[in-house]
Parts: C-alpha cells; structure tokens; sequence
C-alpha cells in the first residue's frame, strides 16, 4: 500500500511544475521586486528615455531628473538583479547641471566602459544638442568637450536629438531636429571621440534635411555595416504626418539609391504616423516602430523596408502592421530585435481609464507571436494608473529589460521592468518545452523545444515520462521514446523505470481486499427569517446611457411630492447619449401648489451653437429646486434667464444672471463660471476667456485642467497629459516672433488636443468621468481645438 501511495505522489509531483512554468513575457521574480524596480531620483517629475546593457550585466538607465525646480540630465546603473550599483556615482545615481534647463535623451557605452549620454540643453531663449561623457564609476570625463560636456547649436531657434550611435572608430553621431525659423528639419551632427566637431561630416559635421517642407523630426538612428547612416522619425505636410527614413552616406550626403532622392515616407493612417524606434535586420532590411492615428483610435505601428527603401511585403499587410493593445491610445518608442529574428516593440498601451507599460513581440514575418504574454503582448500596470517604456534592451540569455517612468499620484520615477523572453536553455523543463538539457547561463546546448532553436533530429532528451526510455528529439520540438506499458494487479505493482523493464513490488494476493466506504450526511438548516425596514422616503431610478458621434441629447423628468407628505417617492427616469454635432437646451418649470414642484428639463451638446438656460423656482421654507444646463457654442450665445416666486410666505430667493455675448462676427464664445451662494442671494458671473489668438487657447486649456463641473471627478493623468503638452506648445508659440515657428506649434497642440477629445469621450463612456464632467471638459476641448485649428490656419 505504501508503495503504491509513493508512486501516485511521483505522479502528483510531475503535473505540479505545470502550474509553476513561466512563459515568456511573464515578469522575471529574480529582478527587483517581482520584476519591477521604481527609483526615485527628485521629488518632481523623473523619467528614463534610453536603457544600455554592460558586459558584466549591469544596465545603465539615462533620462531626467528634477533639481531646484530645473530639469538635469540623471543616470542610474543597476546590478543585474536590479538593485543599485552604489560603485557608480552617489548610491548608483548621477545627475548632471547643463545649461539652465536639460534633458537626457540617449545613451551609448563604449568598448572601454564609458558612457555617453545625448539630449538637449536650455539657456533661456531656445535649446541645443547636448553630450556628457562619464566614466566608469559615474564621473565626468574631462577629455570630453568641456570638462565632459559638449554643446551644440544648428538653427536659430530649438535643436534636440533624440538619439545616438557610436561608430567603429570611436566617432559620435546624435540625430534629432533643428528649427531654423522658416522650417524644422532632419539633424544630425557627428562628433570625433574627444566631443569636437567632425568637420569631415556635412557642413562643419552638421547635416540638416528637408522632407515634408514643414516640420520634421528624426527619433532614431542606426549605423549600417557599410558605415551608411539610416535616421527614423516623422514628415508634417499641412495636414499630417507620415512615417519618414532617410539615409545618408558616411559623409553625410543624401544616399541617393534610397527611396526617391535617399528620403521615404510612408503614409498609414488617416491622421498622424510617427516612426519612433527604427533596427537594422542582418539581411539589411529596416523595420521603423511607432504610432498610427486613424482618427477613432492611436494603435502601434510597424513597417518593414527593403534595403532600397521600398516597403517589404512580405511584413505584415504590404509592409505595415498595426496592433491595437488598450484599444484607445497605444504607442511604441522601443524596438528591439531578437536572434531569432522575432521583434518586441514597447510603449504603452492606454484604455482610456490608465495607461499601462505595453510589450509586442512579432514573429519575422509580422504577425503576433502566440507563445508571448496573452496573444503576443503585455501589459504591466505600475503604480497607478500613468507609466511608459522609453527604452527596451534585449539580455545574452534572451530576457527583455524596459525602462521608462511610473507615477505614483505626485511625481514620477525611473522604472525598469524584466521580462523572460525564452525559457530554452535554462536546465528547466518548462511550458512548451518538453525537454530542456541546456545550462542555466542560456546556452541552448542540447534542449529540444518549440520555444527556441531546436536541436537535429536524434539528440538524446528526456521528456520526464518514466514510461519511455531512448528519448531523441525529433529535431521540429518534440521528444520522442519507445514507451512500454507496466500494468499491475492484485497480485503485483508493477512501476516504469526509464528503461526496456518494469520494476515489480509483489502484494500478498491472499489478504488483498476491495472495500468501498460510503458516508452521507445531511444537515437541515432551521427556517430562515428575513427581516425588512422600509424608511419613509423611497427613489425608483431608470437611466439608459448611450454614445455616439452624431448627436447629444439629456431628457430628465423629476417629480416631487407636497412637502407635507410623510411619505416622500421620487420617481427619476433619464436617457443620456454623448454627441458631438447637435446642441439645444430647452427648460420648463412648473410650479405647483405651495407644496410641490415639477420641473423638466432637457439638454444636448453641440458644436454648433450655444445657448444657456437657468431656471430657479423657489418653494416654501422648507423646499428649493434649482436646475441649471449649460452648453458651449463656437456660433452664436443667448441666455435667458426665468425666476418664480412664491407667495409672500414663502422665503424668496433673487438671481442676478449676467451674461457676456460676443458681437455677431466672433464665432466662438467660451467661458470660465464662478458661482457664490448664501441664504438670500445666488450670483452667477460669467468671465470670458479671449475670443481669439494664443491667449485665448491658452486660457480654455487651464480652465480645461480644473472644469467647474469636475470637482468630484478624477481626471486621467493620460488626459491631463495630453491637455497640459498642449498648453506648453500653446504657451511656446506665444513667445515666439517667428510665424512660421508659431504655426507648427499651434499644429501640434491642435493634435494633442484632438487627442485629449478622444479620451474624454471614452472616459465619459465608460463611466470614468461623470456626464457633467465629460460634457464639460468636452465643450472645453472642442472649442480649443477649434481654436487652436483657426489659429494655426491664420499664421
């Protein structure tokens, strides 16, 4: 008996690592916590933009940091489990003062263990690109540029790089965009190993491009074995932008066997198409990640080149794959590409209520690769409801480490998160695998899996079935024995042992018994009483929500018993749907006897026109009913305004409305409400924001942040995001004289603002903001962007 309870537990012991298997993007437990590490460097807003892995395992994470109410380039370098290296800088962290203002954007290490961050320096009137060298344990190089920093100027105004690349030969080359007040355009600038400038490179080892004429942007950069340059980012027409690559001979000149003039650009969805992260494939193809907006939804966007610039087909569908991951707003601004020629793209992914680290992994060909995460991707929420990955890195043993930051309700911090990326090689039998004889260190030696690189047909395994033995891999992830059958009976257990025989244990066949034991048993539970106590007030409440893009309406119908009932039923029924084209608003009190009030009110949100109605009834002493509806036109305003009183035993309440209309010719009328109440009076002051130029958008975005109407509502932080890059382009294009400059501005925060629309509207859908705030922020956002749109258009 003993012995058969041992084999049934062996048995139980080998389906129990089912459970504990790890897949590949599952969070790796042996980095941080749980795979996550969240390092606060300031107590303002941190983030890590680019991500380096060290020979000996270490990364080193580059971005920004706060300091005396500054922005400063900030690195921080991890031992390979995660925690601080406190041999490099102060505790693991550097910061670095340049210029007024800074940010790190890239980072680059060197065969000697230096590294090299990018981004850009502020001295109060515009930005230029920055470099800073570090030693090993975090120091400045002095042999670097200027005490281990360099800057550099292009245009006349703004000049930032986002990303770097160090040559074979030691030569820096940092790629971004300069605005040089007629145009942005395409930079790059190469730099000799000391910091100065390569003057063998461009003009003065500066290279600016022209691709759509008005503003463009290079993010990415990657150095071909032909020492030929490829740089990835985005190309604005009037009306949009597009995915854009160019390349560039080692001089610095237009290859011109790329593309049409070395220049390519690829349109994808209906809106705008930014390339953010950009690798270079063995066979020489591009694949360029980022985002496509099509209008109802931002999905991550992959697109796959041939070496000539001509779109792969064989990638995807004609080259392009999009991949929707929170379904509202997803974006990549990481590639990396693996040995076995799988891709995994990083960002985040955002479902209108939080905005979570986001992973892909494709197979070669472009398809979501099943074996990673849920249907190829991840999502990592950290926090709460607001992180990105900046920065992706792929390990030797095939792990994935992402960097960006996280926010925890007051400020951000650098975040780093581990993924497993494969499961073969590590001496762990584990899901698909079935078997794995390779060694911890991620050498695939002799494993057999669907997971990796599978070894010839023959090589010896072991599928951990003891009823087969001569286990060979059959070289397509299966392992394959001859198997034999061990039966017992009463009289023998009979058990496999990896080989030709069965091991026998003998039972005493006289006293072998069979008994069956069955055991009932029934309790009866004592009658249940259910007490009930009905309070003298009772509501029935019917609501029906709907969304839509095509018209609004609120119908809300109240009706309220005489106050001198005991007994008071208030019967509510209300239909609601969101519209973003038809506006009316209509109301109607009637005012019963002393002692009851019936009011209906209906209202709908337009784009087209605005009207206001207040209505205030007031009841005896002991009842007051106000309902108030308010929406916002960009054609024309009226207000009225209607006050009953009751007789002169009632207490009387006066409202004082007043109303600024603007002239006939404006066609957009906005504004910011402030309202005071006391026992006697209500006061309603109505404070406009301007009607027209950056001033005026300016003012709808701030009162944007903090609607009336959303007091008792918690706004995303991925909206907030949105409206507040808005306003800091909006504030920018102010201070700036060039028109052109201010033109491109007011473009880019009318898309921000479009985008901030589109999350609003989700978020009222789905309950996150309430039908008072969604509708109010909205008409806000509507009529700013209609604004901003005048704006850019007239400049």
């Amino acid at each position: 008996m003993m012995r058969t309870l041992s084999v049934l537990m062996w048995a139980a012991l080998q389906v129990l690592p089912l459970a504990a298997w790890a897949n590949p993007g599952d969070l790796d437990p042996s980095f941080g916590t749980g795979g996550q590490v969240i390092t606060p460097i300031s107590s303002g807003y941190d983030a890590a933009n680019a991500l380096v892995v060290q020979p000996d395992g270490k990364l080193v994470a580059a971005g920004h940091a706060y300091n005396a109410g500054n922005t400063v380039f900030a690195l921080v370098r991890y031992n390979p489990d995660g925690t601080l290296d406190g041999t490099f800088g102060s505790g693991g962290k550097v910061t670095t003062v340049i210029g007024t203002a800074s940010r790190g954007t890239a980072l680059v290490l060197q065969p000697d263990g230096k590294l090299v961050a990018a981004g850009y320096t502020y001295n109060g009137k515009s930005t230029a690109f920055a470099l800073v060298r570090y030693n090993t344990n975090g120091s400045l190089d002095t042999s670097f540029g200027s005490g281990g920093k360099v800057t550099t100027a292009i245009g006349s105004l703004d000049d930032e790089p986002f990303a770097l690349i160090l040559q074979s030969n030691g030569k820096l080359v940092a790629a971004g965009y300069s605005d040089n007040g007629s145009t942005v355009t395409f930079a790059l600038v190469r730099y000799n190993a000391n910091g100065s400038l390569d003057t063998t490179f461009g003009t003065g080892g500066k290279v600016t491009t022209s691709i759509g004429g008005v503003d463009d942007e290079a993010f990415a950069l990657v150095l071909q074995p032909d020492g030929k340059l490829v740089a990835a980012g985005y190309a604005a027409s009037a009306t949009t932008y597009a995915f854009a690559l160019v390349r560039y001979n080692s001089s610095g000149s237009l290859d011109t066997s790329f593309g049409t003039g070395g220049k390519v650009t690829t349109a994808i969805g209906t809106l705008d198409d930014e390339a953010i992260a950009l690798v270079l494939q063995p066979d020489g193809k591009l694949v360029a990640a980022g985002y496509s907006d099509n209008g109802a939804s931002i999905t991550v966007e992959l697109v796959r080149y041939s070496a000539s610039g001509s779109l792969d087909t064989g990638f995807g569908t004609g080259g392009k794959v999009s991949t929707p991951i929170g379904g509202v707003d997803d974006e990549a601004f990481a590639l990396a590409l693996q040995p076995d020629g799988k891709l995994v793209a990083a960002g985040y992914a955002n479902d209108g209520s939080s905005q979570d680290f986001g992973l892909v992994r494709y197979t070669a060909q472009g398809a979501l690769d099943g074996s990673f995460g849920t249907a190829g991707h991840v999502t990592t929420p950290i926090m709460s409801s607001y992180s990105s990955v900046n920065g992706l890195v792929l390990q030797p043993n095939g792990n994935l480490v992402a960097a960006g930051y996280s926010f925890n309700g007051t400020n951000t911090s650098f975040t780093l998160t581990r993924y497993l990326g494969q499961v073969c090689g590590d001496g762990i039998v584990q899901a698909p695998e079935q078997c794995d004889a390779g060694a911890a260190n991620g050498t695939l030696a002799s494993c057999c899996t669907t997971t990796c690189q599978l070894q010839a047909s023959g090589t010896s395994c072991n599928d951990g079935n003891a009823c087969t033995y001569n286990d060979q891999c059959t070289g397509g992830g299966a392992c394959i024995g001859t198997g034999i059958t061990c039966t017992s009976d009463q009289c023998a257990t009979r058990s496999c042992n990896g080989t030709s025989s069965c091991t026998v244990t003998p039972l005493p066949c006289s006293t072998t018994t069979t008994s069956t034991t069955t055991t009932s048993t029934t309790t009866t539970q004592p009658p249940t009483t259910t007490s009930s106590t009905t309070s003298t007030s009772s509501t029935s409440t019917t609501s029906t929500t709907s969304t839509t893009l095509v018209a609004t309406s609120t119908t809300s119908t109240t009706t309220t018993q005489p106050p001198s009932t005991t007994t008071t039923t208030t019967i509510t029924t209300s239909s609601t749907s969101t519209s973003l084209v038809a506006t009316t608003t209509s109301s109607t009190t009637t005012t019963q006897p002393s002692n009851s009030t019936t009011t209906t009110s209906s209202t709908s949100t337009s784009v087209v026109a605005t009207s206001t109605t207040s209505t205030t009834t007031t009841q005896p002493p002991s009842t007051t009913t106000t309902t108030s509806s308010t929406s916002t036109s960009v054609v024309t305003t009226s207000t009225t305004s209607t006050t009953t009183t009751q007789p002169p035993s009632t207490t009387s309440t006066s409202t004082t409305v007043t109303t600024t209309t603007q002239p006939a010719p404006t066609t957009t009328t906005s504004t910011t409400t402030t309202t005071t109440t006391d026992a006697a009076s209500t006061t309603s002051t109505t404070m406009p924001c301007p009607d027209r130029g950056f001033a005026g958008v300016d003012c709808l975005l701030r009162s944007a942040l903090q609607p009336t109407d959303c007091t008792a509502d918690t706004v995303s932080h991925a909206l907030r995001r949105r409206i507040t890059q808005a306003a800091s382009l909006i504030e920018h294009g102010s201070g700036t004289s060039n028109v052109k400059k201010a033109r491109t501005l007011a473009r880019k925060a009318s898309k921000a603002v479009r985008q901030a629309v589109t999350l609003a509207t989700m978020a009222t859908a789905k309950g996150s903001l309430s039908r008072s705030c969604g509708d109010a922020l909205g008409s806000i956002l509507q009529d700013a962007r209609s604004r901003t749109d005048q704006l850019a258009a007239g400049l």
